[in-house]
């Protein structure tokens, strides 16, 4: 591995892993350019996804839940909770279904609950919040514990105004083509 060293970060870069270099930084790391992904596609060329910006310094964790009885409690990762602000959870719900709608009842440092009420046609129907059962999907975000990431913080501008050298790169084909 090589290292260069800067007063206040480490940057290492080891040209010799087995399928690309590795690059890390300790430190904070500044982008005036995009940040992506090169991702092989079916057809064989790379595409690329490009990353999710946020004014704030945020964690995000992904999954599924399950309404018995009406109610569902969910419990985070864990290892994901350690790792997060969980005094204030931003939990996006969405249903698998039409029957009911959901809401986030509660929200604790392990986890939250969901109720689900019946959805307009369910109720004339007369299904009742105690009938409901089904899955749904969730996301949590949550401010990272470990660091203070000041909103929209202000940076000093790049050495190079127009910015870095960009990639060439070219839209994917259509189907007309």
């Amino acid at each position: 591995m090589t290292w260069e060293y800067t007063p206040t970060n480490t940057i290492g870069w080891n040209p010799n892993t087995s399928t690309s270099p590795l690059v890390r930084v300790a430190g904070d790391f500044t982008v005036t350019g995009t940040k992506s992904a090169a991702v092989l596609h079916p057809d064989g060329t790379h595409r690329l996804l490009y990353c999710i910006e946020s004014p704030e310094s945020w964690f995000e964790d992904f999954g599924e839940g399950t309404i018995s009885g009406g109610k569902a409690d969910v419990l985070l990762d864990p290892d994901f909770a350690a790792l997060v602000d969980t005094s204030k959870l931003h939990v996006f719900l969405t249903p698998h279904d039409e029957a009911h709608h959901l809401a986030v009842t509660s929200r604790a440092g392990s986890g939250f609950s969901v109720a689900a009420a019946p959805s307009a046609p369910a109720h004339a129907a007369g299904t009742q919040a105690h009938d409901l059962n089904g899955t749904f999907t969730y996301r949590v975000v949550a401010r990272r514990k470990d660091v203070e990431a000041p909103r929209l913080a202000i940076t000093a501008p790049p050495a190079n105004e127009k910015g870095p050298p960009r990639l060439a790169t070219t839209a994917p084909p259509t189907e007309e083509a």
